[in-house]
């Protein structure tokens, strides 16, 4: 009797761990993405809804910068914002229609609900460069923010992926429209 209470006890505790592990992985595995935890957790629908509007965003940015930037750094980057961007939305859609059934086309939101996920950056004028700088930093940020209110809710890998591909990919075009802030505008 006394080692088939010590067997229960073991497999309870085995299980417990076991739980506990896996939360506190995909807690550690958040952490690491930026140094902080967030309390705010998103659904994968409401993140794929959501990141494919705050994308299309981006992209409008990104254009306009394409045909208004004096400079070939910014033309070449809003590119590859478009590029990737792009793709990112095309399977988000894919996600949307096989896991949720949800196929219709999904468009910007401007209102108090739903802040612009794009801004119009004015004329192409000697601070051009600079509004999109500032305009591309804080829109990866809130992307950013996005990424990682689904990284612990989600059991999906692709979202997880995804999430820790934006924040990755992000993070690092942040630190390069710093630095051109910094070198073209001392900032």
């Amino acid at each position: 009797m006394k080692i088939l209470i010590q067997s229960i006890l073991f497999i309870i505790i085995v299980g417990l761990f076991a739980i506990t592990s896996d939360r506190l992985s995909k807690i550690e595995q958040k952490e690491s993405m930026d140094g902080t935890t967030s309390e705010v957790q998103m659904s994968d629908q409401d993140f794929l809804t959501q990141m494919i509007e705050h994308h299309q965003g981006a992209i409008a940015m990104a254009q306009e910068a394409e045909t208004k930037s004096s400079r070939q750094e910014i033309r070449d980057f809003a590119g590859s914002i478009i590029s990737a961007q792009t793709s990112e939305i095309d399977q988000m859609y894919a996600w949307r229609k096989q896991w949720f059934g949800e196929s219709e086309h999904i468009s910007m939101r401007m209102g108090a609900d739903m802040p612009s996920m794009a801004v119009d950056l004015g004329s192409a004028d000697a601070d051009f460069d600079k509004r999109f700088l500032q305009a591309m930093i804080a829109h990866h940020e809130g992307a950013i923010k996005m990424a990682n209110a689904v990284l612990l809710p989600t059991d999906r890998a692709d979202i997880h992926n995804l999430a820790k591909t934006i924040i990755n990919t992000q993070t690092q075009e942040i630190k390069t429209m710093q630095q051109w802030e910094n070198d073209w505008y001392g900032k």
